[in-house]
């Protein structure tokens, strides 16, 4: 019980330093390039600082048997999380964020009109445009 507590209140704080992120970049954004822009951009901002953090937990993982783990042993961290470790937490959070910048993408689709289907004339044009491509690609790798 205490891990789904502990893995409660990591989403919570992921969610609430997304939101901080979210709302400061949209800000910002939105003076420069609208409303529209700024939740591009605050997109953006949080798919990047959730996935940096997955590089980072990925690093922890693969030294996982050289360091032992300080922080979570310590009586503060313990205070907080009982039974998740900071590899836990970090997940967590970097998965809030994810969800946030999907949030805010599911919001950018909302506000865009549908796009038409592509004929089947339309369609078999791309796929003579993109043969011609690959054909001239052809040739001119040839050459060298």
């Amino acid at each position: 019980m205490d891990w789904l507590r502990d893995l409660g209140k990591a989403l919570l704080l992921g969610l609430a330093g997304a939101a901080v992120v979210l709302l400061t970049v949209l800000g910002i954004g939105s003076i420069a390039g609208g409303l529209s822009g700024g939740l591009e951009a605050a997109k953006t901002v949080l798919l990047m600082t959730g996935s940096m953090g997955m590089f980072l937990l990925a690093g922890m993982l693969l030294v996982k048997g050289k360091k032992p783990e300080a922080l979570s042993n310590s009586s503060g961290w313990r205070r907080h999380f009982r039974a998740a470790g900071v590899k836990t937490v970090l997940a967590a959070g970097c998965l809030a964020f994810v969800l946030a910048a999907a949030a805010a993408d599911w919001l950018l689709r909302l506000g865009r009109a549908p796009q038409p289907r592509m004929t089947e004339r339309q369609l078999c044009g791309l796929r003579m445009q993109t043969a011609e491509l690959l054909f001239a690609w052809a040739d001119i790798s040839c050459l060298f």
